[in-house]
C-alpha cells in the first residue's frame, strides 16, 4: 500500500471517529463483581438469619476468588489486547472482530459466575426468601448488562433504589416488578443491538478499505474527492446501522422517566418527592430558575421524555427546596 493510500485511510478514518462512535468504544467495559457491602444491604431486607448470613458469606468469598481469577487472568488480556482498543472498529476491523467473540464469551463465564452464587444462596434461603432473591438476580443482570459506565446520564437510575421498602403495598409493589422486568428487556434488546451495530461497522470499514484499495489512483486531487465520497459514504452506512440501537436507548431512558411517574403518583407525597428528586439528581439536574429554559435551549427534553414536565412540577414548592427562590 502507498504511503498516500496510507495517509488517505487515516486522515479518513479519523474524520469518522465521531463523539457518538467514540462513546460506544468508551462502554465497553465488564461491571464490577458484586461486593459483600453492596450485598449485604440488598439482603437485608430478606432478614436473614445468622446461620444464613454466615452461609452468604462464605458463598460470597468464593464468588470473589473466582471473580478476582477471571479478572487478573483472561479479562486483563483482552483489556489488553489491539482488538479491544476504542477504534479498532475503524483501524483493525479483523481484530475487533475477534475481540467481540472472545468479550461474548468472557460475558457468559462472569453471568455463570453470578448464577453459581445466586444458585447456592437459593439453597440457603427459606421459601418466604425466593421471590426476593431472584429480583436480587435480575437485578444483578441488569447491572452486568450495563458494564462498568452505563450508557449516559440517568441511564442507570434504578427505582428500587429510591423507594423505601416499608411505604410499597402489594399494588405498588407489582408496579416496580413490572418496571424491572421490562427494563431487564429492554436493556437485553439494547445490548443485542450494541453488538449488532458493532458488528455492522466492522463490516462497512472492511468494505471501505478494500475500495480503497481498487480506487485509489495515487493521484492528490483526485484521491481527495475520492476520501470525501467514501466519508460520506461510511457515514451514512453507520448512522443507518446505529439507528435501531440509537432508538433502543431512547425506549431504555423512556422507561426510566415512565417507571419514575407512575410510582411517584401511587406513593406517599414525600416518597413521591424524593424519587422525582432522585431522577433527576441521576440526570445531573439541580432545580433553579433557569432549568426549565435550559433543558429547552439544550434539546434535553428530547432525550429524556417529560423531564421538563417534571421540572415544572417542581416549581409549586420551589420555595421550600430553594429558600428565597
Amino acid at each position: 500500500m502507498s504511503n498516500w493510500l496510507t495517509r488517505l485511510i487515516i486522515v479518513t478514518v479519523a474524520l469518522l471517529m465521531t463523539p457518538a462512535t467514540m462513546a460506544q468504544g468508551a462502554n465497553r467495559h465488564f461491571a464490577e463483581p458484586m461486593s459483600w457491602a453492596t450485598l449485604r444491604e440488598r439482603l437485608a431486607n430478606l432478614s436473614p438469619a445468622p446461620g444464613q448470613w454466615a452461609d452468604l458469606e462464605a458463598a460470597h468469598s468464593q464468588y470473589l476468588a473466582e471473580m478476582d481469577e477471571l479478572r487478573a487472568g483472561a479479562i486483563a488480556r483482552w483489556l489488553a489486547s489491539p482488538g479491544s482498543q476504542m477504534g479498532a472498529e475503524f483501524s483493525d476491523p479483523e481484530a475487533s472482530a475477534q475481540s467481540a467473540r472472545e468479550q461474548s464469551d468472557l460475558r457468559n463465564k462472569l453471568a455463570q459466575i453470578d448464577e453459581t452464587f445466586f444458585d447456592q444462596a437459593a439453597t440457603v434461603m427459606g421459601e418466604a426468601q425466593q421471590q426476593p432473591l431472584e429480583r436480587m438476580r435480575l437485578r444483578r443482570a441488569r447491572d452486568r448488562m450495563l458494564g462498568k459506565k452505563g450508557r449516559g446520564a440517568g441511564f442507570r437510575f434504578e427505582l428500587r433504589d429510591h423507594i423505601d421498602p416499608m411505604v410499597l403495598t402489594d399494588d405498588t409493589r407489582s408496579l416496580l416488578f413490572d418496571w424491572e422486568d421490562r427494563r431487564t428487556d429492554l436493556l437485553r434488546t439494547l445490548i443485542r443491538l450494541d453488538e449488532e451495530q458493532s458488528r455492522a461497522m466492522r463490516e462497512v470499514m472492511s468494505e471501505f478499505q478494500a475500495a480503497l484499495v481498487d480506487q485509489v489512483t495515487g493521484n492528490p486531487d483526485d484521491d481527495a474527492d475520492l476520501a470525501t465520497q467514501m466519508q460520506h459514504m461510511v457515514k451514512e452506512r453507520l448512522a443507518e446501522s446505529r439507528a435501531p440501537y440509537l432508538k433502543a436507548l431512547k425506549q431504555c431512558r423512556a422507561h426510566n422517566w415512565a417507571g419514575t411517574r407512575t410510582l411517584s403518583d401511587e406513593l406517599p407525597s414525600t416518597d413521591a418527592h424524593r424519587l422525582r428528586m432522585a431522577y433527576l439528581d441521576a440526570l445531573d439536574l439541580h432545580i433553579n430558575h433557569d432549568l426549565s429554559e435550559t433543558i429547552r435551549n439544550t434539546g434535553l427534553g428530547a432525550q429524556h421524555p417529560d423531564v421538563l414536565s417534571i421540572v415544572e412540577a417542581f416549581h409549586a414548592d420551589m420555595g421550600a427546596l430553594m429558600p428565597g427562590a
